[in-house]
């Protein structure tokens, strides 16, 4: 498929299971809802009464249980997105056997963080030296600006690609670990998964800008209602007299855009979880030509067990 087949494909399979996805992800979408609420009020409230130690605290404290919940919803809206992933590929028979299996690779998927995480630190590093080395040069006479003015440049287009590489080799392998095998360790996946984006990355980053940009124009719509809120706020309270330097929101607002931003990310997440599930299947299709060797083995499986009823077995 193109890299649009795959986008529309995302979509059309995500319309036609909207209540189930919903179904599934309103308890983890909940949970992300009451723990960003807690972090809004508790920390906001917190900074408030420093003055207070005594009040203060309590507030802190809310604002880390918030944050404690909001992270188990994340991290359970993860487990069950990708568990919806594979089931609606055709990887699992049903929602109840794909959500066991995420589950059981909760491990691999927390190392492949990890890992994403110590890859972007290094990059980050390489690419910090030799924009440091590069800047004081800018300063000198001759050819020295020009040799640091091309370093500079380097390191800045050498960071954004090797951070844009690393993010897509993180999606592709974290669908691979809720659609593969148990038997394909984290280190395997991982190492298809740099393969796989370094023969494609023209078209992986084609397919990146296609579903970021096709996201964005879903969930541009759903953000209106609370830009169009906090807009008219900041308008009354300038016809009011009251804008300040630094205009603050109430706190009835922060609550309801937390709570609505969490439940946009609900709607549009498993879009995205989709596309690249379908991406990294047609990525195997062309390079490693999976669906033959399937169709190849399935003939033999049959040419097997004509020849066993042949026999009489």
């Amino acid at each position: 498929m193109s890299t649009g087949d795959i986008v529309g494909r995302s979509f059309r399979i995500f319309r036609q299971n909207i209540l189930l996805i919903g179904k599934i992800l309103v308890l983890p979408t909940i949970l992300m809802c009451l723990g960003r609420v807690g972090v809004v009020v508790g920390s906001t409230y917190g900074f408030k009464l420093m003055s207070e130690p005594a009040n203060g605290v309590i507030w802190f404290i809310l604002a880390a249980l918030g944050g404690t919940v909001l992270i188990a919803g994340a991290l359970i809206l993860w487990l069950r997105s990708l568990a919806l992933v594979r089931y609606l590929t055709g990887f699992s028979t049903s929602y109840q056997d794909a959500e066991p299996f995420v589950v059981s690779r909760i491990w691999s998927l927390i190392g492949l963080g990890l890992a994403s995480g110590a890859a972007s630190m290094v990059v980050l590093i390489i690419w910090g030296v030799l924009m440091a080395l590069s800047i004081p040069s800018l300063k000198a006479h001759g050819l020295v600006p020009i040799i640091g003015s091309f370093g500079l440049a380097t390191s800045l287009l050498g960071l954004t690609t090797s951070l844009i590489f690393l993010s897509l080799v993180y999606n592709l392998v974290g669908t691979a670990v809720a659609l593969e095998p148990k038997d394909r360790d984290l280190g395997s996946l991982i190492g298809e998964g740099l393969t796989l984006t370094f023969k494609s990355f023209w078209r992986s980053l084609g397919f990146l800008l296609v579903t970021v940009t096709s996201v964005s124009v879903v969930a541009y719509p759903m953000t209106l209602p609370m830009v169009i809120l906090i807009a008219g706020y900041m308008i009354m309270q300038g016809v009011a007299g009251n804008v300040t330097a630094e205009p603050t929101l109430p706190m009835y607002i922060q609550v309801i855009n937390a709570v609505w931003e969490t439940v946009v990310n609900m709607l549009i997440s498993p879009i995205y979880y989709l596309a690249y599930a379908l991406y990294y299947c047609d990525l195997r299709m062309r390079q490693h030509g999976v669906d033959l060797i399937e169709r190849i083995d399935a003939v033999a499986e049959e040419d097997a067990s004509g020849k066993l009823s042949s026999h009489g077995i």
